[in-house]
């Protein structure tokens, strides 16, 4: 019984848990959560490795070129 209970407690991530987070997460205000990031935003101007930070930000959102998508043919053609 110990056991199955420290499984549950220190092992896999529960699915109800999971569940009921993404569910708490999709009723929650946008507004409070765009508070939130202002704040978190703001706290990176404060700090001395900013500069890192927006570097390694920078590297993780590089976007590819755009390209053309072919338009359709007809089939067999």
């Amino acid at each position: 019984m110990a056991n199955r209970l420290n499984r549950l407690l220190h092992g896999k991530n529960s699915k109800l848990c999971y569940y009921l987070r993404s569910f708490l997460r999709y009723i929650f205000p946008r507004r409070l959560l765009q508070a939130r990031l202002d704040r978190v935003l703001a706290r990176l101007d404060c700090r001395p490795d900013r500069e890192y930070i927006l570097d390694r930000v920078a590297y993780y959102n590089k976007l590819t070129p755009a390209f053309q998508i072919p338009p359709p043919t007809a089939c067999g053609r």
